[in-house]
């Protein structure tokens, strides 16, 4: 029986979050983020097959909150500033937090498969847009970078590589080649999306959101044997926000095809991003959202982004069903079983 654990959305704050003069200063007393003790305690117990990393791997807030202040916002700073804070982010999760690290070595050490998609932060600043022309000097930055971390992670070095140049080519695709499907077994494949190079600038309204990826989701979804499960992931959610598929009724490009496809076939919809737990029952298929891997004390603490919260979902699969147990703070929260059959909550 399968066991699939999954997060997203890892924040560490700036000791001042509008210290005008960067690079910033990373908060040291936010190394410890207890989510990744947390995890392996459970992989102890019961071996993961899979750890899923959902977007925000590093939250790069830097400059986000500055539409009126005396700071650029990232997206117009220069090429190198984003380069070396995109970096330093990166190069901290993994060297300054020990339980990450520890998490990762053992699953490392027992084969665990890692997969890994970014989502806007860790594309470059909140609500960013690979289309965005402003951005478009800096998506070698962020693939690149991108890349190092998630190879980093898979290979386990002592030491965290050092800054790679920035690249001299704007890439021409985005990161959906660097992971094949993952399949368990023989009947569970995970399909890992990027919702963010191809994202056009514009919200909703037939927008590109997934580029030339849906041709190859269409096609997956249509052939898709009866009794095989897919587990779709993208760092966006599938509904409810205007950085959703569905973006507030006006969706992005292919939203009905999938939404057809996906309840026909009963697939299961995987993301993070809302800052919350969350189990949607969609038109024969389930969304199911875990968010806030590590959001720490002194954030909005409001029902959109509660602060001092560490999130992560576990989905355990058998022939006829997937068990979904959402965490908070090591607590099941929410626990509910889908019906492969259905795609829906049993």
């Amino acid at each position: 029986m399968p066991r699939i654990a999954f997060v997203s959305c890892v924040r560490i704050p700036y000791k001042d979050a509008f210290d005008r003069n960067p690079p910033c200063v990373l908060d040291a007393s936010e190394f410890e983020q207890p989510v990744w003790a947390h995890l392996l305690e459970q992989h102890l117990k019961t071996p993961f097959d899979a750890m899923l990393f959902l977007g925000d791997q590093v939250y790069t807030d830097y400059g986000q909150f500055h539409g009126g202040g005396n700071r650029p916002l990232k997206k117009n700073w220069s090429p190198d500033l984003f380069h070396r804070l995109l970096y330093t982010m990166y190069s901290a999760q993994y060297t300054k937090v020990a339980a990450f690290r520890h998490l990762m070595q053992q699953l490392h050490e027992d084969g665990v498969q890692i997969g890994m998609i970014w989502d806007d932060h860790d594309f470059g600043y909140n609500n960013g847009s690979g289309m965005e022309l402003k951005f478009r000097n800096k998506l070698g930055s962020t693939k690149v970078l991108f890349e190092q971390f998630l190879n980093t992670v898979i290979q386990m070095p002592s030491a965290y590589p050092a800054i790679p140049a920035i690249p001299a080519m704007t890439p021409t695709q985005g990161i959906e080649r660097i992971h094949n499907p993952i399949t368990l077994e023989e009947d569970v494949e995970i399909v890992l999306l990027d919702g963010r190079f191809y994202r056009d600038v514009q919200v909703g309204g037939g927008a590109s959101l997934l580029g030339p990826q849906w041709s190859h989701l269409k096609e997956k979804l249509e052939s898709l044997p009866q009794g095989r499960l897919m587990i779709v992931c993208l760092g966006s959610p599938y509904s409810q926000t205007s950085q959703s598929w569905a973006s507030n009724g006006s969706p992005y490009a292919n939203y009905d095809e999938f939404t057809a496809l996906a309840g026909a076939k009963h697939i299961l919809f995987l993301t993070g991003d809302i800052h919350k737990n969350k189990l949607i029952p969609q038109q024969g298929f389930t969304e199911v959202i875990s968010s806030g891997a590590h959001l720490p004390p002194r954030f909005f603490d409001d029902i959109r982004m509660p602060s001092n919260q560490h999130c992560f979902g576990l989905l355990d699969i058998d022939d006829t069903h997937v068990d979904v147990k959402l965490v908070t703070n090591n607590r099941v929260e929410i626990s509910q079983t889908i019906s492969r059959a259905t795609g829906m909550l049993s």
